[in-house]
């Protein structure tokens, strides 16, 4: 009785303590010092209520998670703006940041500078430009006081590659996972500037995390109340990454026609699946071979466009292919093969016979690690299989689902290597239970 008096004493006093720092915060716009005090209550609920054996490494890997962002968010940050970049350390960094302080200035009715409007109003308006915004609004409009944002929200990913990776496998898994999360070096790079890959990248986790927790809520309306939240999650999605919105509808969509299959039977699969066919059959010159000409002519402009765009463009769709579509005809062969080879590229470039900059040299020893990876999550993925079947079901179809559309319409080695780390947090609680399980046949067989 008197721990529970206790612990609900101390949750109090933190959130007085929240309360206070946002309030003083909100009255000194220190939008950095809110930031730092939301991280450290969130330190301080681990501290109470994360799992007792594991609570002491999940607050030093969370401290040291977010000091390591903030140290080189600092550092980048600095040496952009003594390069005259002004702080900003890519395209899209400059892009959100602007469009997010052009929102703030429309809140108050006050002008601001016509170039944040460049490539279209709507033009990088997400979910993410809103949070920007608000901290411009309610806090000071600071490039850099607003990068403590991404650092926190890339340190939280942590906590749900654990909770996830702990809920499915256990302790061991969830340790590496997190760590993994933690300071995994692209993930580490997103979320040091202003861009919306680390909110995207933490949805997925959510998504993830509300997945594998639906088979412990017994209660019904426990159950409920989980798959609203991977509705609204999804929903999020929508405007802020819409190749991974459609990459979830398209795996429930999957997952609950395998779920139907299996309901009704083998045989009675079977003339499902023949009468899908005799649809497809009858349907396609009409109606199904004139979407798929003009879907596959945009992806044809989008992959042009990002071919071109600089030196670390890749070419999945060759001249007669392009021929081919422009002319009406769908060749099945040419583009199974375009497929592939997007898919070598997306899963695995830059390639070590094809680096052609320092940026691709300094980032090959992760995607070696990347290499390893992968072939660790598909020996989680096979140990999984059997005792967590439906959540093993769905996380493989979203990866193969993501990945496919992503490899059909890229077409730059950057971008790649940017958009595969929304898969990531998958990759590495798998990886991870391949590492205890290839760990754990080693120690039996001596070694």
């Amino acid at each position: 009785m008197d721990m529970d008096y206790t612990a609900k004493y101390k949750v109090f006093l933190f959130l007085t303590v929240l309360a206070g720092l946002s309030l003083m915060s909100a009255i000194l716009k220190n939008g950095a010092g809110f930031v730092f005090s939301v991280f450290f209550i969130t330190l301080a609920l681990v501290a109470l209520y994360g799992p007792r054996e594991d609570r002491k490494f999940l607050v030093l890997t969370l401290v040291a998670a977010f000091l390591i962002r903030i140290i080189l968010m600092y550092l980048l940050h600095m040496s952009s703006y003594q390069s005259g970049f002004g702080g900003f350390v890519s395209g899209d960094d400059r892009l959100y940041s602007l469009k997010a302080l052009k929102l703030s200035l429309v809140w108050q009715a006050l002008p601001y500078n016509s170039i944040a409007d460049m490539g279209g109003v709507e033009y990088g308006v997400n979910l993410f430009t809103y949070i920007l915004a608000l901290f411009y609004r309610f806090f000071e409009p600071s490039y850099f006081c607003s990068k403590f944002i991404n650092c926190f929200i890339g340190s939280v990913t942590v906590l749900l590659a654990y909770a996830a990776a702990r809920t499915m496998f256990g302790n061991r898994e969830a340790r590496v996972a997190s760590l993994l999360a933690g300071f995994y070096p692209s993930l580490v790079r997103w979320s040091i500037c202003n861009l919306r890959d680390p909110i995207v990248i933490l949805l997925i986790a959510l998504l993830v995390y509300f997945v594998v927790r639906i088979r412990n809520d017994r209660p019904w309306y426990f159950k409920m109340i989980n798959i609203f939240v991977i509705f609204f999650l999804t929903y999020l999605l929508k405007d802020l990454q819409k190749v991974c919105f459609y990459a979830v509808i398209i795996t429930i969509a999957c997952f609950i026609l395998y779920k139907f299959t299996v309901a009704i039977g083998a045989k009675r699969s079977i003339l499902l699946a023949l009468a899908l066919a005799f649809v497809v059959i009858c349907l396609g010159n009409d109606v199904i071979k004139p979407v798929i000409l003009r879907k596959t002519n945009e992806i044809l402009r989008m992959n042009s466009c990002l071919y071109a765009a600089d030196t670390a463009g890749y070419k999945i769709y060759d001249a007669a292919l392009i021929k081919e579509i422009s002319a009406g005809v769908l060749n099945v062969k040419s583009l199974a093969s375009a497929y592939l080879r997007g898919l070598g590229y997306f899963l695995l470039s830059p390639f070590p016979w094809g680096i052609s900059s320092l940026n691709q040299l300094a980032a090959y020893p992760q995607v070696v690690l990347w290499y390893a990876l992968l072939f660790l999550a598909i020996a989680g993925f096979l140990a999984a299989a059997k005792d967590f079947k439906n959540e093993s079901v769905l996380m493989f179809i979203f990866v193969l689902v993501g990945i496919s559309l992503w490899s059909v319409a890229e077409g730059n080695i950057g971008s790649a290597f940017r958009h595969r780390d929304y898969f990531a947090v998958i990759i590495f609680i798998y990886a991870a239970r391949g590492i205890t399980v290839l760990r754990d046949k080693w120690s039996v067989s001596g070694i």
